[in-house]
């Protein structure tokens, strides 16, 4: 709480604070603190103070038994042996946040008891053991990750290790290396003797260690980054969320939602312009250019986005969409009818507007269709349909209206890491700094209807055994790991809908042009331009890097392939 450190005193005051030291806190602040604990599931007071001031306090102290453990790729191989060990290990149940009935985000042991080394029962509800994953928020591998670590930093190590040589500190704060495939029984693990450099070769990198590998052997509140990044935005912004209650605007809204078109629109593509060397003049100038738009979601979430009030729109029959300002402090989400006018065909064939989720000829499963039809029914953001109505489609009907207020609220916090990004010295910190932004938009669009219950049993009959979960109406699957351990999958017998599901845009569209440089230069303030070459041929000037929302050439002006 950085805003408490300016108004209060705490000269002298060391934290963790204890009970002794609360007196001393009183008298230099003008206060008075009573504690209270909680024993039995009864509030009883640990600390009374002896005058109770104007200013007062009451804090109960809760002892947090829960102990992380924290893996580096948990979630995929590594786990499988962890959890079939402690599922029976300790007296106690495991709780478990699953991706599917194999695969977990988390999981957490609960020990009700350990016992002595008499087996005796003499401890109980000792600890919580909550096992979570670090490749979650640093998604690189063990190498690269300590290989951008400054050992100056790593000030907590070293004051564990305060007798090591800084050439043994080095040693100790890298990722070691070892003979994988050369270890190919346990008895191998039982030589004392350093197996020679080329035991150490991987048939996967195709090489050997190098040599100074083989002389040198040698925010956990949160589950995932996803969940970490959303969490700070929230503390950014103090954004205040409507949550939807209506049963009506939840499906609206999901029905609004159908992922991003992935599609190659052309097989085969042949160039022609002033700036290859096989220029044929006698033809019609065409390009071929690789565009990608900087932080393209980073700056979507820049935009007036939904947070409250919503109610439906009553006279949606005479609403007027082209009268709505882009960066109005009132949205809209409508349902409607469109007209795809069969001049614009031609002109729209590549790319047409208004995708939907349907099944393709002689398919059985749902995929996203960028197709030429008429829609009906079609759920679609206001400032999309002005795009729409702008190229030529045409509104036949309006069926309803969704209305909101909005604000560019996330613009902050999308900025911030892009700041962060912009100052990064490598790729991961770059690539991490957007996954703190893209997240986000994951976060707000994360379909809860899909979580799942997953269920460790160790036993077959009872109330809570194989037996009876099996025989469950929500009984998923089953996966048994050994024979006194299963894993049930179940399917969430109720949905809680706590995600703003509304907060969510996109943007394409597409340029045709003579000369695509020379249109570039003209609308220069669109397009980051900064890893052209200083001496390029076409005087493109430099200019805007990193700048979210403006496209970006990824060939940089470089001709291939001719």
């Amino acid at each position: 709480y950085p805003h408490y450190t300016t108004v209060l005193n705490l000269a002298g005051i060391e934290f963790l604070v204890t009970l002794k030291d609360i007196p001393k806190f009183e008298r230099l602040n003008a206060v008075s603190i009573n504690v209270y604990g909680i024993e039995n599931k009864q509030v009883l007071p640990l600390r009374l103070t002896s005058d109770k001031k104007e200013k007062h306090v009451n804090m109960l102290y809760l002892q947090d038994l829960r102990n992380d453990v924290v893996f580096h790729n948990l979630s995929r191989y590594d786990a499988h042996f962890i959890i079939k060990e402690i599922a029976t290990a300790y007296d106690g149940h495991v709780d478990i946040l699953p991706i599917t009935k194999e695969k977990y985000i988390s999981f957490t042991k609960h020990v009700d008891s350990i016992k002595d080394k008499n087996e005796h029962h003499f401890q109980k509800n000792c600890i919580k053991l909550r096992f979570i994953d670090s490749y979650k928020f640093l998604s690189t591998s063990l190498d690269k990750l300590v290989s951008f670590l400054s050992r100056d930093k790593l000030k907590i190590v070293r004051s564990k290790f305060p007798t090591l040589s800084d050439e043994e500190f080095e040693l100790l704060t890298r990722k070691g290396v070892f003979p994988y495939e050369n270890v190919d029984c346990v008895d191998k693990l039982n030589e004392r003797c350093l197996p020679p450099r080329e035991s150490f070769y991987s048939s996967l990198m195709g090489d050997t260690v190098s040599e100074s590998d083989y002389a040198r052997l040698d925010p956990t509140h949160y589950y995932t980054l996803p969940g970490f990044t959303w969490d700070a935005m929230l503390k950014h912004t103090r954004v205040r969320f409507e949550l939807l209650t209506d049963i009506d605007m939840v499906m609206f809204i999901e029905r609004g939602i159908r992922g991003s078109l992935s599609q190659c629109s052309g097989r085969y593509a042949q160039v022609n312009n002033k700036y290859m060397r096989s220029y044929d003049s006698s033809k019609p100038s065409s390009y071929l250019m690789y565009y990608d738009v900087n932080n393209l979601y980073g700056w979507a979430m820049c935009q007036p986005l939904p947070y409250a009030e919503f109610r439906w729109v009553e006279d949606a029959a005479n609403f007027d969409v082209s009268a709505i300002a882009q960066d109005s402090p009132t949205g809209y989400i409508l349902e409607v009818d469109l007209e795809y006018p069969q001049h614009l065909h031609d002109q729209h064939i590549d790319l047409p507007f208004c995708p939907t989720r349907d099944k393709p000829p002689g398919k059985r499963e749902d995929k996203l269709l960028a197709t030429l039809y008429d829609k009906q029914r079609y759920i679609i953001h206001y400032r999309n349909l002005q795009q729409c109505t702008r190229h030529g489609l045409r509104v036949t009907k309006i069926h309803r209206i969704l209305q909101f207020t909005q604000s560019p609220w996330l613009r902050e916090y999308i900025e911030l890491n892009t700041q962060f990004r912009t100052r990064a010295k490598n790729d991961f910190k770059k690539n991490l700094y957007k996954l703190m932004n893209n997240a986000v938009f994951g976060k707000t669009m994360e379909n809860v209807r899909n979580h799942v219950d997953v269920k460790l049993i160790t036993k077959w009959d009872g109330r809570y055994g194989a037996e009876a979960m099996i025989a469950k109406p929500n009984f998923h699957s089953r996966s048994i790991f050994a024979k006194n351990l299963i894993a049930v999958e179940l399917r969430k017998l109720e949905v809680k809908f706590n995600k703003p599901i509304y907060v969510g845009m996109c943007l394409i569209y597409r340029v045709e042009c003579e000369d695509v440089y020379e249109t570039m230069k003209r609308d220069i303030a669109r397009f980051d331009t900064i890893d052209y070459p200083t001496d390029n041929a076409y005087g493109m000037p430099l200019a805007d890097k990193k700048v979210p929302g403006l496209m970006k050439d990824e060939n940089n002006g470089a001709i291939r392939g001719c």
